[in-house]
């Protein structure tokens, strides 16, 4: 019985391990923003701790890289999340059609998870999606070229 428990556990940690996240930190994040899909099968996933450090996973790097979001950013992540109410969204958001290739997103803050097709994005969460996506790609070019 143990095992088959075990078993039935591995697909809701495998993602998590797969890039290099135990969990520990994630759960008192300011935010942890996770990016999949498209052409190239991304995989990505930023945890942003409330005072600024930040740990970039991606697929190709799942050792990933540490940083620190500079105040300014920090400040302006902390007032589009406050707007956006991701308490108030509902928890998953599907587009009308299926998007070959579209990117899927996830954001946990404040204890409220909002998963959402590129596409299918309430308005709310679009100045959050463009600003993570910016730290993202900034900080992933820098785990790149490692």
């Amino acid at each position: 019985m143990g095992v088959l428990l075990a078993l039935a556990l591995v697909p809701a940690v495998l993602p998590g391990l797969a890039c290099g996240d135990t969990g520990r930190s994630a759960r008192n994040a300011l935010v942890v923003f996770e990016r999949s899909g498209g052409i190239a099968g991304s995989l990505d996933r930023l945890v942003i701790q409330p005072k600024g450090k930040a740990r970039l996973t991606t697929r190709a790097h799942p050792e990933g890289t540490r940083f620190r979001v500079e105040r300014r950013t920090l400040r302006r992540l902390r007032s589009l999340l406050d707007r956006a109410q991701l308490g108030t969204l509902d928890p998953s958001y599907e587009g009308e059609e299926v998007v070959r290739d579209d990117i899927d997103f996830q954001i946990t803050h404040d204890g409220h998870t909002v998963q959402t097709a590129g596409t299918a994005a309430p308005p709310r969460l679009d100045a959050v999606l463009a600003l993570l996506q910016r730290i993202v790609d900034r900080h992933g070019r820098r785990v790149q070229t490692r």
